[in-house]
């Protein structure tokens, strides 16, 4: 088991958050000794989904299931590209490396850019909080070394981004995408599976993987149809200091 302080969401959330990854082999009893001394006022617990004593130990101890988060990847030289390509017709795919083009994309986000994730999802938080966490994180990320932004156009009108982490072992991991919320509905959320794909296939990079919500099932099917497999998934359960208190 893994248990890391993500002091970087006290800036998000203005919260003391805690972060726990239980794997298949961590025990009840070791995941009753971590909570016991959890002094966090929001804790975050992934879950490997083969644990199933993990995840009836820690609901009947005030954790409640929020959303699974399934892992995908792909193998870009299977990918079936030529019968989307009329997808991407009229769209530019442009990386970004100025600070003009990121504020591009920070002013596009506005509040139901993201409504799916479980931040979006918790009244302890909702839109606002959950777009601007998303927000501050392309800040934080844009500029290091290996991070890859982009923007979504048409016509010369940004419409959506990508944000991507270019690893050295040439793995791509798609780190966070979207089409803004005045352009949602408008043909263009395909465009954030397709495009990657496609740029990244160029450079020569086979191997693409992300993470994406249960709660969003526009975006998984887009990934299945273009070749993406499921290699994990993990149940995501959360606590607020103030639900109820544990049990025995």
């Amino acid at each position: 088991m893994k248990i890391t302080e993500a002091f970087w969401e006290n800036k998000n959330l203005g919260k003391k958050t805690v972060e726990m990854i239980i794997e298949s082999r961590d025990s009840v009893s070791e995941i009753k000794s971590a909570i016991s001394r959890n002094e966090f006022d929001y804790s975050v617990a992934k879950i490997s989904n083969q644990n199933s004593n993990a995840l009836r130990f820690l609901q009947n101890n005030g954790f409640m299931f929020i959303e699974s988060q399934l892992s995908f990847v792909l193998n870009a030289r299977s990918a079936t590209l030529d019968k989307f390509n009329h997808v991407g017709e009229n769209i530019d795919f442009l990386k970004l490396n100025s600070e003009d083009d990121l504020d591009i994309v920070l002013d596009n986000i506005t509040g139901e850019t993201f409504s799916t994730d479980r931040i979006a999802l918790d009244p302890e938080f909702g839109l606002r909080v959950a777009n601007q966490r998303y927000k501050n994180w392309i800040s934080n990320e844009f500029g290091k070394d290996g991070i890859d932004l982009f923007r979504i156009s048409e016509n010369n009108t940004t419409v959506g981004f990508i944000m991507a982490k270019n690893s050295n072992n040439g793995e791509i991991n798609l780190l966070l995408g979207g089409i803004f919320s005045k352009f949602q509905g408008g043909g263009y959320g395909f465009n954030i599976v397709y495009q990657p794909i496609k740029h990244y296939l160029s450079e020569g990079k086979t191997i693409l993987k992300t993470k994406v919500s249960s709660n969003n099932m526009e975006i998984i099917k887009f990934y299945i149809s273009m070749g993406y497999r499921i290699e994990k998934i993990d149940y995501i359960l959360i606590k607020h200091k103030n639900n109820i208190q544990s049990k025995s």
